[in-house]
């Protein structure tokens, strides 16, 4: 009898607890939390939840970064209305407020500003205790405010699982749930593979070999030391016991759009290349190449009237990309990025061929034999180059960094009309 009322007793403790989880899942989050506090509920969201992190105040969140928090929140939030959605938009901020967000509508359902201790990110992770033993030495580096984004980004996917976007990415469709545990490198372009975007799941073992690499190859004056370069040595050169499996890699066009070695011209100029924003999904803008984080002395953040007005008119390009669009293809049923790959050369040799055919019937996806023809030009953008002349401008503006960069000048390329600015001032930015 003593057995069988323990035993029932334990029951109804199980059910209690089981049911105060439940009633505390169902209970939307306020807007402002402490990290230490939703950690439970980042663990129920997993896959749901999406990161982003603003390490400094309020006087350096510029044009760029709004526009591009603004568009993760105008994607994303939605998704979050229901009551007990899991996951949310979560903005790791020490220094915004709650009237930063509302001036930016950022206060929506879903959407929370997160108070969080680095290392508190970090804790439970291979960096943990590294972070706390090098702590003053760390944070005294040259490129610490962008290293610490690195470390945090790492951390927060690894423990929680989610994507993390940085605020220098420009959202224009949701990111496919096909592209989860897998990387990004735009071979020919760079020999590192890219994090400005990370999406997997809780718990990833190249995840953690990642974070277990940086303080073996950590620089403090190395601008990559604590993202791309630990990313590409673990892929590159880790022994393949230590992962259960490698990542898998999306097209290019899905996380970049615009490739590092024409970063500067995009915002000199207002140049792309149509097709590299095929597969496209988010746009990374690159603002340490706008800012000037990594190649001038110091940072100039796009603000005033003219350069507002500037970055407006090449997000306003941007946009009007077709492969962009929410019905443009996408890479989500193709088997490894060597299928994608050539999926993706499939659909830009089509385009070229049917540049100007405005009476063919547009394709919604990619069929898995990578065939792609009918993709209506017009949609994608590819037939652009007619017009290039028309719309090209030589409107100086951002990023007017003393380095050269090269890239293939070719098929698909085309000098969107970002519009000229009369007196423009020549100015750049970090991100």
């Amino acid at each position: 009898m003593i057995v069988q009322l323990a035993f029932q007793a334990i029951i109804c403790q199980i059910i209690v607890t089981a049911t105060a989880r439940g009633l505390a899942a169902l209970a939307p989050l306020p807007l402002v939390v402490n990290y230490t506090d939703v950690r439970q509920w980042l663990d129920d969201g997993n896959t749901a939840n999406i990161f982003l992190t603003w390490t400094t105040g309020p006087e350096t969140l510029d044009a760029l970064a709004v526009e591009c928090i603004s568009s993760v929140i105008n994607v994303y939030a939605h998704q979050y209305e229901r009551r007990g959605a899991a996951g949310g938009v979560f903005l790791l901020a020490n220094a915004l407020r709650e009237a930063d967000m509302d001036a930016h509508g950022w206060v929506r359902p879903g959407v929370h500003l997160v108070r969080y201790g680095v290392a508190e990110v970090l804790q439970d992770t291979p960096v943990g205790s590294w972070y706390v033993e090098k702590r003053v030495e760390l944070e005294a580096g040259k490129y610490w405010f962008s290293h610490v984004t690195d470390l945090m980004r790492f951390a927060l996917v690894y423990k929680h699982g989610g994507i993390y976007m940085d605020t220098d990415v420009l959202v224009m469709r949701p990111i496919s749930p096909a592209n989860v545990n897998k990387l990004v490198r735009a071979v020919g372009d760079s020999s590192c593979f890219e994090c400005a975007v990370m999406f997997f799941e809780a718990g990833h073992s190249y995840l953690f070999e990642v974070l277990k690499q940086i303080p073996r190859h950590y620089r403090g004056t190395e601008w990559i030391s604590a993202g791309p370069k630990a990313l590409t040595i673990v892929y590159d050169h880790a022994p393949t016991h230590a992962l259960h499996e490698l990542p898998d890699q999306v097209v290019p066009g899905a996380y970049l759009g615009i490739r590092l070695t024409k970063a500067k011209r995009f915002w000199t100029e207002g140049h792309i290349r149509t097709e590299d924003f095929i597969g496209c999904e988010v746009i990374h803008l690159w603002g340490s190449t706008a800012r000037g984080y990594v190649t001038k002395k110091s940072t100039t953040y796009i603000t005033g009237e003219e350069q507002e007005e500037r970055l407006k008119q090449r997000v306003d390009a941007l946009r009007q990309i077709s492969w962009c669009r929410s019905r443009a293809p996408r890479f989500d049923k193709c088997a490894n990025i060597t299928a994608c790959s050539a999926k993706a050369k499939a659909l830009a040799i089509s385009s070229r061929k049917s540049a100007g055919a405005a009476d063919q019937t547009g394709l919604d996806s990619v069929d898995n034999d990578g065939k792609a023809e009918g993709w209506n030009a017009d949609r994608t953008g590819a037939g652009e180059e007619e017009g290039a002349e028309e719309g090209e401008t030589s409107a100086e503006g951002f990023g007017d960094e003393s380095d050269e960069e090269t890239g293939d000048e070719g098929a698909g390329e085309t000098e969107v009309d970002s519009g000229e600015v009369d007196g423009a001032r020549k100015t750049r930015r970090h991100g």
